[in-house]
């Protein structure tokens, strides 16, 4: 038994003993994965795969590679379901869960829209991007046939499909100024994170609004809406997130700058680094959330687990080789990395989490500072 962190109805953090076992573990029987698939491609010069991106479902898991090659698994069994070839190199993959469809884009620009396994003979649908300019993020509405794409440069399309008709309708948004990092939706919200700001675009009225009083300093840090759909969670520079409102408005900032409690190491089965001391170089990316409260987020070789509505760390591991892609799908976290041996791991919250999260108490190993803690003005670097 160890003493972590919960909240007691009406009162202030208060310790309580819970089972001393890590929050989130590795799932046994899937690290398998990638070595069931080709590991070099080409009739007369072989080429060895390069993973760049993936994507997952309840029912299955797309990878993309720098051939041009999209492998579709069956999350069950671990088995390679069918395969999807372009000549490009894939940047970004998509499912869309409800409609059994994959969107992937490439280095060339070139987006493509097709049945997620061969058993469905039904329309693919390709747009060519006249500027070649790269896909950089892609994400699909929760409700509707509508795909949201985003390029290196700036340009932002949004995609309405009638899959019955067969059928597709492009509108191109207003530009977002620099390369797109990552794109959000929630109903009519389209939240966007470029190399240089985040803002939100109201894709019925084409309102712009900023997430955050001023610009930040340029780099790759994403943006996302919470699992719930109520906030917006923000990466800014030095470890922090600001949570906003569907205003825009940053409600607080949540710094996680202390150091690493190493009882939150995610232990895998892959070759990990010794926890290393913060630096200045750390930096949250991407954002994805999992399950509620928590968000997921790396940098190089380094994976964060995040608890923004308690400032808290729940998770972190440090790798020996550079995370290429994180997606999530329910309970489940996919971790892609790559290199000589690519490496992929799936991982879960464990059941005590999840028990102690119904009950309103979820244990918490690591609290980082709130921005109440340290008073700080809102949207400002």
């Amino acid at each position: 038994w160890s003493l972590v962190l919960s909240r007691e109805s009406g009162r202030r953090w208060t310790n309580m003993a819970v089972p001393s076992q890590p929050v989130i573990y590795e799932a046994q029987g899937f690290s398998h994965v990638l070595e069931k698939l080709p590991r070099a491609v080409g009739d007369r010069w072989k080429q060895t795969v390069n993973y760049t991106c993936l994507d997952a479902s309840e029912a299955h898991l797309v990878v993309g590679s720098e051939q041009g090659i999209i492998y579709v698994v069956n999350v069950s069994s671990g088995k390679l379901v069918c395969k999807l070839t372009d000549r490009e190199q894939v940047t970004q993959v998509k499912l869309s869960e409800k409609y059994g469809y994959v969107a992937y884009g490439t280095k060339e620009g070139t987006l493509r829209v097709e049945p997620a396994t061969k058993s469905q003979v039904t329309k693919k649908y390709t747009v060519c991007e006249q500027e070649k300019q790269a896909v950089t993020a892609l994400t699909w509405s929760r409700d509707e046939p509508v795909l949201y794409c985003g390029y290196l440069s700036g340009k932002l399309v949004l995609f309405h499909f009638s899959f019955r008709a067969e059928t597709m309708q492009a509108t191109r948004l207003p530009d977002s100024g620099s390369e797109v990092v990552q794109l959000s939706v929630c109903e009519d919200l389209l939240l966007i994170s470029t190399m240089a700001r985040a803002f939100l675009l109201n894709t019925k009225t084409l309102q712009i609004t900023q997430v955050g009083r001023k610009d930040r300093k340029a780099g790759c840090y994403g943006g996302t809406f919470s699992s719930n759909g109520n906030d917006m969670l923000v990466a800014r520079p030095g470890m922090r997130v600001f949570t906003a409102d569907s205003g825009g408005q940053v409600l607080h900032t949540s710094i996680f700058r202390d150091n690493i409690d190493t009882q939150v190491v995610i232990k895998l089965s892959a070759q990990q680094l010794p926890t290393p001391a913060p630096t200045s170089t750390w930096q949250f990316t991407i954002l994805v959330p999992w399950v509620s409260p928590l968000v997921v987020t790396y940098h190089e070789q380094l994976l964060w687990v995040l608890d923004p509505e308690q400032v808290a760390i729940v998770g972190f591991a440090a790798l020996t080789h550079s995370i290429t892609s994180i997606c999530t799908s329910g309970s489940i976290l996919y971790v892609l990395c790559n290199g000589c041996n690519p490496f992929l791991t799936r991982l879960t919250l464990s059941e005590g989490f999840m028990k102690a999260k119904q009950r309103g108490s979820a244990p918490l190993a690591n609290t980082a500072q709130q921005s109440e803690d340290t008073p700080s003005q809102p949207g400002d670097d």
